[in-house]
């Protein structure tokens, strides 16, 4: 078998491990909208030829982040100990049985991590603007 077609299945490989991976840190969630809204995201989904469930998680994602640095400071991290802790308990339900995480927070071993980095990070960034304010 020659590289391009070896490289080629090794890739397969890889992208069904990690759809597999993906697919298990999903949550259903039912929501409800009103008709205005529903139906121009169903005019945009088409419009784009998307779903309007792959539109609505991207969504989703950006709207929660946009929350979460809206936070206080200490809301961010009281927030983000208990998200994780939920991240946790879903990837030991789903059967993950290792996982690593490092971030800005640190190395977390077998626990997510992921809402304290971002904690972490305003926290560190809003660190280093108050240093240059200073420094002027």
């Amino acid at each position: 078998m020659n590289s391009i077609a070896k490289n080629l299945i090794s890739q397969m490989y890889d992208d069904e491990e990690h759809s597999k991976v993906a697919e298990a840190t999903l949550v259903k969630v039912t929501l409800q909208g009103n008709v205005e809204d529903i139906a121009m995201l169903n005019a945009i989904a088409e419009r784009f030829g998307q779903t309007r469930f792959a539109i609505s998680r991207e969504l989703l994602q950006n709207v929660i982040l946009e929350m979460f640095l809206a936070l206080r400071a200490e809301d961010q991290k009281a927030l983000a100990v208990k998200a994780d802790a939920e991240i946790t308990e879903h990837k030991k339900k789903v059967g993950f049985k290792e996982f690593f995480e490092t971030n800005s927070a640190g190395t977390f071993e077998n626990e997510s991590g992921y809402w304290r980095g971002y904690a972490s990070a305003v926290e560190n960034s809003a660190q280093k603007r108050a240093e240059q304010g200073e420094q002027k």
